[in-house]
């Protein structure tokens, strides 16, 4: 999933929710990069295994910079039959709470 362009205004929070369902023993993993708009180059900023069919929350924080960019979520599954979900997508500014 890639997000639409957002215009960087400083230091900003990207969090969200995300959810893995599968048969006992799969699992899937979740990555966010960001990618600046323009460029085909993603700079990794937060990944996670998941084991467990359970609603987690995710945050990360961006740095500022100069050019507008877009989220890239990537989703990697262990079987066909595992699901990977994310929701509630928000972008703040600022640095995210520790």
């Amino acid at each position: 999933f890639v997000s639409r362009p957002y215009t960087n205004a400083g230091d900003e929070c990207l969090k969200f929710w995300y959810f893995v369902n599968g048969p006992s023993g799969t699992t899937g993993k979740l990555s966010v990069a960001r990618q600046n708009v323009g460029s085909q180059v993603e700079s990794n900023l937060w990944s996670n295994d998941i084991y467990e069919s359970a609603w987690r929350y995710g945050q990360v924080s961006i740095n500022g910079g100069i050019s507008a960019f877009s989220a890239v979520f990537q989703a990697v599954r262990s079987s066909s039959n595992v699901v990977i979900g994310i929701d509630d997508i928000i972008l703040t500014l600022g640095y995210c709470p520790a």
